[in-house]
């Protein structure tokens, strides 16, 4: 099961249901759209989409800043996959730092792949500097 969430890019949301998750997690790299949505669901709160809703979206002008934006995406979600426990998922294992969150789209093209190995890339260097932390404190 994937486990929905409001992007950020056009996001409405209460004042009174923001400050009862304590607002945007600000020591998060990136990803505060999906843990906020994910507070609210496991505090039995809704989200919803609106197909009609416009968003102006700033394409990076090169591979090398696609790359890095998306690299920390995956430091974001391994941080959020750390802290946050998906509704109706359970604890995080390991193997969830590999996969996608509700991205559509294939490896259909270079720059796709490109782009997912970026994502992974962040997440797992996150989850091992978390790791050797751990490990360090014992």
């Amino acid at each position: 099961m994937v486990v929905p969430y409001a992007v950020t890019a056009n996001m409405a949301i209460r004042r009174s249901d923001f400050k009862a998750v304590n607002g945007f997690d600000e020591t998060l790299t990136r990803c505060e759209d999906i843990a906020i949505s994910w507070q609210r669901l496991a505090g039995g709160r809704t989200i919803g989409y609106c197909a009609d809703a416009l968003v102006d979206y700033r394409v990076r002008r090169s591979v090398r800043g696609m790359l890095h934006q998306q690299y920390l995406y995956g430091i974001g979600m391994a941080e959020v996959l750390a802290r946050i426990e998906r509704p109706g998922q359970g604890p995080t294992r390991a193997i969830d730092m590999l996969r996608p969150n509700n991205q559509r789209g294939g490896l259909g093209s270079p720059i796709a792949v490109l782009r997912k190995a970026a994502i992974g890339a962040g997440r797992l260097d996150d989850w091992f500097q978390g790791m050797s932390v751990v490990v360090g404190e014992e």
